[in-house]
């Protein structure tokens, strides 16, 4: 059974989605999206800088897709902590995107779509 898995989730109402590798190395990321997307030198970069240590990362290409990467599959308590922050920085890109700021009369859709993120990502990674 291989450790290695990839998903499109949607961002909800939003016209966007994430890409997310799990188990993934950073080579095989950055040659399986540039079979899909063209990627600029900063955004080869931060794949490249992915190591032995890092846990999770959350990257938005300059066409505004995001990706997520994550060492494996999030259950331990720890794992889900750190899936959940990237959900967070999820959050925070596609707010951007629309232009939406984080603000009193919007922190609950950001709280939404965080829950959003984090319940359709790990339902797509338990499938």
């Amino acid at each position: 059974m291989s450790n290695k898995k990839k998903a499109l989730v949607d961002a909800g109402t939003y016209p966007f989605n994430v890409v997310v590798y799990v188990g993934y190395t950073s080579d095989e990321t950055i040659k399986d999206m540039l079979e899909v997307v063209d990627l600029n030198d900063q955004e080869k970069e931060s794949i490249e800088s992915i190591t032995e240590q890092t846990r999770a990362r959350v990257i938005r290409l300059s066409s505004g897709q995001m990706v997520l990467w994550l060492r494996k599959i999030p259950r331990k308590p720890k794992d889900l902590a750190t899936f959940s922050h990237e959900c967070v920085h999820l959050t925070q890109f596609l707010f951007d995107l629309i232009g939406q700021g984080y603000s009193e009369d919007s922190h609950e859709a950001w709280a939404y779509q965080h829950e959003y993120f984090f319940y359709q990502i790990l339902t797509a990674l338990h499938e």
